[in-house]
């Protein structure tokens, strides 16, 4: 009996040191504020498209709470079509008594995720939109001697997944958001002496953006201090495939001629790198050994 209470006391014992410490830092005159923006961004392009990644991740610390923020997106465009695939925003903003996670999402301009909530141990979901995209635009194009109306499209969906957890008094944050979108050529023409039709797929993109942030308290090691840290990844793949199109009309007394003239053609791009890393000691807490 005598060793359990023991036992019992010395474990309550280390936990109000650690509580010490956390209330410390906070009751403290802030002696060092923190603010960090880590923008990166990317661009693909290939002949008639375009794949831009962007992202923005901010980390602060102003002696009363943490923030880690990623805001970023993809956005595709083709032929003059401009498509925001997805654009994402996720915080934890952690204080001294709680801590709360919020985040919101739209993808292919539909709102899929919008919420404001405390942050318990772990939350994990992913969002995804219930509407796809489907942009298109009408232009002519000039095969052979004739004018063929041609309509390109760009359609697509979208994701947002978000893990969060507590970590002593701070947040672990990692946010997904993800795309997939397809480009599309159709024409067709049917008058008297022509006929021509003509129909492509491209992938234009199939990747995510996957955001790793922490602000929390590091309590190991004889020195105590507030730690940040971030870490991106890219994954997709992009550009692959080919699209041509084709016209028969009469030349004279001959037969007929097929005009065909190649949109475009693709191989493909694959990616999957690390963007950035950062990890930094923020501020340095009393000692209490």
């Amino acid at each position: 009996m005598y060793r359990v209470f023991m036992r019992r006391l010395f474990v309550f014992a280390i936990g109000s040191c650690g509580g010490l410490i956390q209330a410390q830092a906070f009751a403290e005159t802030c002696a060092k504020e923190y603010a960090k923006s880590i923008p990166y961004a990317k661009d693909y392009i290939d002949n008639h498209a375009r794949i831009s990644l962007h992202d923005t991740v901010n980390l602060r610390y102003d002696c009363k709470t943490f923030l880690s923020e990623s805001i970023g997106g993809i956005r595709a465009k083709f032929y003059g079509v401009d498509a925001e695939l997805i654009e994402a925003r996720v915080a934890a903003n952690s204080g001294k008594t709680s801590s709360r996670l919020s985040f919101s999402a739209l993808v292919l301009g539909y709102e899929i995720a919008h919420e404001d909530r405390a942050l318990g141990e772990v939350y994990r979901k992913t969002f995804r939109s219930d509407h796809d995209l489907d942009l298109a635009k009408d232009t002519v194009l000039q095969v052979g001697p004739l004018t063929v109306p041609v309509r390109v499209g760009i359609q697509g969906t979208g994701a947002l997944a978000v893990t969060a957890g507590l970590r002593n008094l701070g947040a672990a944050v990692t946010a997904i958001p993800s795309a997939k979108a397809n480009a599309y050529v159709l024409a067709g023409v049917d008058v008297k002496i022509v006929k021509g039709s003509a129909r492509g797929d491209l992938l234009l993109v199939d990747g995510q953006l996957a955001n790793s942030l922490n602000v929390y308290f590091n309590t190991e090691g004889d020195a105590p201090s507030i730690d940040v840290g971030a870490a991106a990844d890219l994954t997709f793949s992009a550009f692959e495939g080919t699209v041509t199109a084709s016209v028969q009309m009469p030349e004279g007394s001959s037969k007929p001629k097929t005009h065909k003239v190649e949109l475009f053609r693709w191989e493909g791009v694959k990616q999957d790198v690390r963007l950035f890393e950062h990890s930094e000691k923020i501020a340095a807490l009393p000692s209490y050994n």
